[in-house]
C-alpha cells in the first residue's frame, strides 16, 4: 500500500485482483481482475468484476468492466463501460465508449471514441470509428473505421465497414452496403 495516502478506499477480492495498481477507490473482484503490470500507477475510481476484467489497467479512471475479460486490455482510457463476455476486450486507450453484450466492441482499440453498442457482437470490428450507435445483435458488427452511424435492429448495417453518417432502422436494414455514406434505410 502506498504510504502517501493515495491508495484509499480500494476493495480487491480474488487471486491477484488489484495486484499492481496504485490509486484509490477501485473495486476489483475476480481472478486477475484489475491486476495491472509493474508499471501500473494511479488507476483510480474503476470497477472490474469477473476474471481478467480490466486485467492490463495502468492509469485508467472511471472505467467499469463486468464480465470475463471485459475491458481486459484497457490501459489508460477514461469513462468507458464494458458489460459482457469480452466486451471491449481490446480497447486500450479509447475513451468514453459503452459496450454491452458478449463481444460488443471486442476489437475496438485506441482510436475508437464515444461509441455505444448494445447486443451480441455489436461494433465487433471497430478500430477507429467514432460516435457510432448500434442497438441489436450484430448491428454494425463489421464497421472498422465508420463514424456517426446509427443502427437499430438485429443485423442492421451489419456489412457496413467504413461508411459514415448512415441510419439503419429495422432488422437487417442497410445490410448489404459496405462503404456507403449518408443513407437512411428503414425496414
Amino acid at each position: 500500500v502506498d504510504s502517501s495516502g493515495t491508495d484509499v478506499g480500494n476493495i480487491f477480492i480474488g487471486r491477484d485482483a488489484g495486484y499492481n495498481p496504485t490509486g484509490g477507490y477501485n473495486v476489483f473482484v475476480g481472478y486477475n481482475a484489475g491486476k495491472g503490470d509493474g508499471t501500473t500507477k494511479s488507476a483510480g475510481t474503476n470497477v472490474g468484476i469477473g476474471a481478467y476484467a480490466l486485467l492490463k489497467i495502468t492509469t485508467a479512471s472511471t472505467a467499469v468492466a463486468v464480465g470475463y475479460d471485459a475491458g481486459g486490455d484497457l490501459t489508460t482510457a477514461a469513462g468507458s463501460t464494458f458489460v459482457g463476455y469480452q466486451a471491449g476486450k481490446n480497447v486500450t486507450t479509447a475513451s468514453n465508449n459503452t459496450f454491452i453484450g458478449q463481444n460488443s466492441g471486442r476489437v475496438a482499440v485506441a482510436d475508437a471514441i464515444q461509441n455505444t453498442a448494445v447486443g451480441v457482437d455489436t461494433l465487433y470490428d471497430l478500430t477507429s470509428g467514432d460516435n457510432n450507435v448500434a442497438l441489436g445483435g450484430w448491428a454494425l458488427t463489421n464497421v472498422t473505421e465508420g463514424s456517426a452511424n446509427v443502427a437499430v435492429g438485429v443485423s442492421a448495417g451489419t456489412m457496413l465497414t467504413t461508411g459514415d453518417s448512415n441510419v439503419a432502422i429495422g432488422n437487417e436494414s442497410l445490410k448489404s452496403g459496405t462503404t456507403v455514406g449518408y443513407n437512411i434505410a428503414i425496414g
